[in-house]
């Protein structure tokens, strides 16, 4: 009886020589994204659902074909993402009447922002950035121009 072994997947551990980069990414797919340790195909397809962008795993798939097994990734790959839909035309951005304390600033949303990446930025929770912005309903949909409340730059 054979040794069982089991299928490559992502190892935030294993070094590679050479990041996977797309040399062009096609029309509409204009978010470059790098891979995360336990990153899937499918897990971002799902985050990209639900932040209201309309993408297929196939259609993520077929807009990274420099990536040649893909339910194989590594940390560091980079794949091309589709760019969030502009707001809805009807849509007025949103601005908090006030701040709670430690989060003064305010931030105005530029497309391809999210919460997590915002919160990096600033170095607090995303936890936090959402308790501090509740005239944001669903945080996973933010639009360009909205208006966040934010702690002050050091």
């Amino acid at each position: 009886m054979g040794n069982y072994r089991d299928c490559p997947r992502s190892n935030p551990n294993e070094t590679r020589r050479q990041t996977r980069v797309p040399e062009f990414c096609p029309p509409r797919f204009g978010i470059l994204y790098t891979v995360r340790p336990g990153d899937t195909m499918w897990n971002i397809t799902r985050r990209l659902q639900r932040r209201g962008i309309e993408i297929s795993l196939e259609g993520l798939i077929a807009a990274n074909p420099h990536i040649p097994d893909p339910d194989v990734l590594f940390p560091g790959d980079v794949l091309c993402l589709p760019e969030p839909p502009p707001p809805p035309p009807d849509v007025t951005p949103r601005v908090p009447a006030e701040c709670p304390r430690g989060y003064e600033s305010r931030y105005t949303v530029r497309a391809g922002d999210t919460m997590w990446n915002i919160a990096r930025r600033f170095g607090v929770s995303l936890a936090g950035l959402i308790r501090a912005n509740p005239h944001i309903p669903n945080p996973e949909i933010i639009y360009a121009g909205d208006v966040l409340c934010v702690p002050a730059p050091f």
